[in-house]
């Protein structure tokens, strides 16, 4: 194994481990993170407190520390929001770290408390715990802030964690790094009837059976082909529990996803112009709306030179991906206020998938974060 997993005193990794695993047990959805943000702004006032906070629209804060001259700005981001869960009994909205955000904010933390130890001599570092990144919301917003816009970074690098990748192998490619994807939610409208005579009213069983299979016939899924487009097809309701009506209304959702943003504008337009059609042949009115919308992530040659660099100053193996991955990222955003890049990280070979309910973020990974994190902070001089 590498020898940047072996880099953190132990004191050290034991504390990133207890803040890792105090985050898990707060997991909250996003936009409302905010024991989340309570617990990092402690651990940095006990542990990193030349470190100084500010906070962004949204629920979004940064970690900044200044050197004694002037020199170049990074940003490192992570994530404060946890994966929304269904709503419970209580009709509270639940959230769980299952797809490693947790482990990201103990990275950065690490990164803080390495650079406590040898202090930055001149240009700025910047930790951004962003909010509402499951929603596609929190960079959007944050990108608006007038303070985050006067940092004016030279590199803005984002980590993510990499079930079924050796644990600690970097993985980075200039371009398209990650898919862009947006949720459609379709609702058809009939008439109502009794279900002994279903032909006097219209119903919205045949549109929602006909949707569901025509959109997932219109994709074409394979990564490596030019203009990858996938329809996911997650969740439909369809009438009531009433066996003296028919279903007048149903509601049908969709995740859509592209390779290129120029793939996206037509896959939206072609799944509207299906919507239209189908509710045209039964007769039934639609509307439609888009939510959760991600713009394919696009790393910028340089900053993965960087990466690159940094990942063998810290002995850490790179990987180059022969196409972009599926899920997305509103990482996106920061592409223009920056040289930026979505960097991933193995978690190794059994790492439960992300999202996945036995998914858990393997806690051997943080040092090795930590150590390219810490590499790029030496490539850049600061």
């Amino acid at each position: 194994m590498m020898s940047g997993l072996n880099d953190l005193p132990p004191q050290t990794l034991n504390l990133l481990i207890d803040l890792r695993r105090q985050l898990h047990s707060c997991a909250e959805p996003p936009g409302r993170e905010v024991q989340t943000r309570e617990l990092l702004k402690r651990f940095f006032k006990s542990h990193a407190p030349q470190w100084v906070c500010q906070e962004y629209a949204g629920g979004s804060m940064a970690m900044l520390y200044e050197g004694t001259s002037i020199g170049p700005t990074l940003l490192v981001r992570c994530e404060l929001d946890a994966v929304p869960l269904a709503l419970g009994s209580d009709e509270k909205v639940r959230a769980a770290h299952r797809c490693g955000h947790d482990g990201h904010m103990a990275i950065l933390a690490g990164l803080a408390l390495a650079l406590q130890r040898k202090a930055p001599m001149c240009g700025r570092i910047v930790l951004l715990f962003q909010a509402a990144e499951e929603n596609g919301m929190g960079a959007l917003t944050v990108c608006k802030d007038e303070r985050f816009i006067a940092l004016r970074p030279e590199f803005i690098l984002g980590l993510h964690n990499l079930p079924g990748w050796p644990l600690g192998q970097v993985v980075v490619r200039a371009g398209s790094m990650c898919c862009a994807s947006r949720g459609l939610e379709v609702v058809f409208t009939g008439q109502p009837g009794h279900a002994s005579y279903p032909e006097l009213g219209v119903s919205a069983a045949m549109a929602v059976s006909r949707l569901i299979q025509e959109l997932e016939n219109l994709d074409s899924p394979d990564p490596s082909a030019s203009g990858m487009r996938m329809a996911t097809i997650i969740g439909a309701r369809l009438g009531e529990k009433h066996f003296g009506s028919i279903p007048d209304r149903a509601e049908v959702w969709a995740t859509l996803r592209t390779d290129t943003n120029e793939a996206m504008t037509r896959w939206t337009h072609d799944a509207v112009d299906l919507v239209r059609m189908i509710a045209e042949q039964h007769g039934l009115q639609v509307s439609w709306n888009w939510q959760d919308v991600f713009p394919v992530v696009s790393n910028d040659k340089e900053a993965c030179v960087l990466v690159r660099r940094a990942a063998g100053r810290a002995r850490l193996s790179v990987f180059e991906p022969k196409a972009p991955f599926r899920w997305s990222e509103d990482f996106a955003h920061y592409a223009a206020y920056g040289r930026a890049a979505m960097v991933g990280l193995g978690s190794g070979e059994t790492c439960a998938t992300l999202h996945s309910e036995d998914y858990v973020f393997p806690d051997a990974l943080i040092p090795a974060g930590v150590s390219l994190l810490y590499s790029v902070v030496q490539e850049m001089g600061i």
